[in-house]
């Protein structure tokens, strides 16, 4: 299965919450290989991400960190930039189970951002 990068960008640290929740261990085993399987893609992005901010970004002494002012003059490029990223579609092909998840429990839009493709909803 071919997935988005922002589809993998979104589920990643979702999958990673899911894992945090009261759910039965097999469940939480398939999520955990799932979320393996999409961590070096998500890596990917988010070194993307992050070259992003250095280039658009204000480095900041104090902190050592460069951060993007939302409502910058910048902010737009970067918006631009990585939407353009999050639109490809991640060359890698995917082959995995979709993990069935009981709805109850679970907070409101975690398994809208997980996506159906990663998980089925019970």
């Amino acid at each position: 299965m071919k997935l988005q990068n922002q589809e993998i960008y979104v589920a990643y640290k979702n999958l990673l919450g899911l894992v945090k929740l009261d759910l039965p261990v097999e469940t939480k085993s398939k999520i955990l290989g799932i979320a393996r399987v999409l961590a070096p893609e998500w890596g990917s992005i988010e070194r993307e991400r992050n070259r992003l901010i250095e280039e658009y970004g204000v480095f900041n002494p104090s902190t050592s960190r460069y951060t993007l002012d939302s409502l910058g003059e910048n902010a737009g490029n970067f918006a631009r930039e990585f939407g353009i990223i999050l639109a490809r579609v991640c060359p890698t092909e995917f082959t995995f189970e979709r993990v069935k998840i009981p709805k109850q429990g679970i907070p409101d839009g975690v398994l809208e951002a997980v996506g159906d493709k990663l998980v089925e909803a019970i």
